[in-house]
């Protein structure tokens, strides 16, 4: 299993970079408590052009820091002050165009405690439309066993096309869309969790 998602993986990195040649990618991270306070540091190195989200959220999902490396930068450095955060568990959110990388820590009550040994990935899936095969492309990792549904509406938001997938970790699928008419779709992908949409002109 752990030889068939590193190929897999490896499918997908291919895969994306048909999609784009130069999208921001993270190379390397650090994160670490700092310090005796309520201190964490947070480095990001990368490569290629866009953007990446940094968030540190509690745990009902409410964003309390956020910081953005922009399309120039390749390197993001900061020393985040946490003492105004009341003991609990906290997540550290790092987002780039391909994946987001999830780093529980947990906020005692004069230090930060960090185990990235939990530390999660959750990679995007990869959507490449291709207008002259009149055809939809899906890669998607996922981080467990979930049930994979996408969903295809046209412009009235009439559902054309819907397929669940149950019970998988890895979607690779192919769409036939040359009987749909000419038009604006939504394209919607999700395994329960995340949700992602893709608007898709059909000329």
């Amino acid at each position: 299993m752990k030889n068939f998602k590193f190929f897999f993986i490896a499918a997908i990195l291919a895969f994306s970079s048909v999609i784009s040649l130069s999208a921001k990618a993270i190379t390397t991270m650090e994160v670490k408590a700092v310090g005796q306070g309520k201190m964490i540091y947070v480095s990001v190195q990368t490569k290629g052009s866009g953007t990446v989200n940094i968030t540190i959220s509690d745990k009902q999902n409410h964003v309390l820091f956020t910081e953005v490396l922009d399309d120039q930068a390749t390197t993001f450095e900061k020393l985040f002050n946490l003492n105004s955060l009341e003991s609990g568990n906290y997540t550290l959110n790092i987002e780039d165009e391909f994946k987001t990388i999830i780093q529980p820590f947990r906020v005692a009550k004069s230090s930060i405690e960090i185990n990235t040994d939990i530390r999660t990935e959750d990679f995007k899936p990869l959507i490449l439309f291709n207008s002259e095969k009149e055809n939809i492309d899906i890669n998607w990792l996922l981080n467990a066993q979930k049930d994979f549904k996408v969903v295809i509406s046209d412009e009235r938001n009439n559902t054309v096309y819907k397929e669940i997938v149950e019970n998988t970790w890895n979607v690779h699928k192919r769409y036939d869309i040359s009987n749909f008419p000419a038009g604006y779709y939504k394209l919607m992908v999700t395994d329960g969790d995340s949700t992602y949409y893709e608007m898709i002109n059909i000329k």
